[in-house]
């Protein structure tokens, strides 16, 4: 059974045209220093003063008023949250069925904690009447990317691109993915803009094959970032 798989993704990388990454991103600055210091105004705000945590449950780190305006500033990430790889927090996992890898990370076994959103929590905004499918939380987007904030220990860069392909559910159906990643990380706090396109499907040996391509670079969180309110606990305005 093993060999018939290789077998079936060899021709499938054959047959099926080759998915081109997107050129790699310039160089761009990601660092925000060793204090997460943000403000804003978010959208969509349903009007109740709240806190901003470092996850679901946990620490405080901000507050949002009543109008959506915000604050948060967090110092070092607690140590007993989660960490994981920083291929991993990249969307570069490793052992991963790839037809291109040119990904060079400076320093092998970093580390990182990731925000990809600020979890808010207060009484008024815990409680719902049906089950939680999409905890609160303020989201950050500059244009059709999304922004991922990231804590390293250390500096570190991370280029280059992977062509990867992965299974699903459903025996008949496969994902693959071309990501460019080009980033300087610096000690402390990162901001990322996470830019994914879908590039539509191909059909081999009666398997679908859905495409897309993914750049990853570096953010300020200046002009251009909106910050959103989400949930599905709770009405929208």
């Amino acid at each position: 059974m093993k060999r018939f798989v290789l077998v079936s993704a060899l021709a499938l990388t054959a047959c099926a045209p080759p998915l081109t990454p997107d050129p790699l991103p310039p160089l761009s600055s990601s660092a925000l220093g060793q204090t997460l210091s943000l403000s804003g105004r978010a959208e969509r705000w349903p009007g109740q003063a709240a806190t901003l945590r470092w996850v679901a449950g946990g620490a405080a780190i901000g507050e949002v008023a009543a109008d959506g305006a915000f604050t948060v500033s967090a110092a070092q990430p607690p140590a007993g949250l989660p960490r994981v790889s920083l291929l991993t927090a990249l969307g570069l996992w490793e052992g991963a069925d790839c037809s291109l890898n040119t990904v060079t990370l400076s320093r092998p076994g970093t580390e990182a904690f990731v925000l990809t959103s600020l979890p808010v929590g207060a009484p008024a905004l815990g409680a719902a009447n049906s089950p939680v499918v999409q905890p609160p939380q303020l989201r950050a987007q500059r244009g059709e990317a999304a922004v991922t904030l990231l804590y390293v220990p250390h500096d570190v860069t991370v280029s280059g691109q992977r062509v990867c392909r992965s299974r699903t559910s459903e025996p008949t159906v496969l994902l693959e993915e071309a990501r460019s990643v080009n980033l300087a990380l610096k000690i402390g706090w990162n901001a990322l803009a996470v830019q994914s396109r879908s590039t539509g499907q191909v059909q081999a040996f009666g398997q679908t094959i859905y495409r897309s391509t993914v750049t990853v670079q570096g953010d300020t969180l200046g002009s251009g970032v909106t910050w959103t309110f989400l949930s599905d606990s709770l009405p929208k305005p």
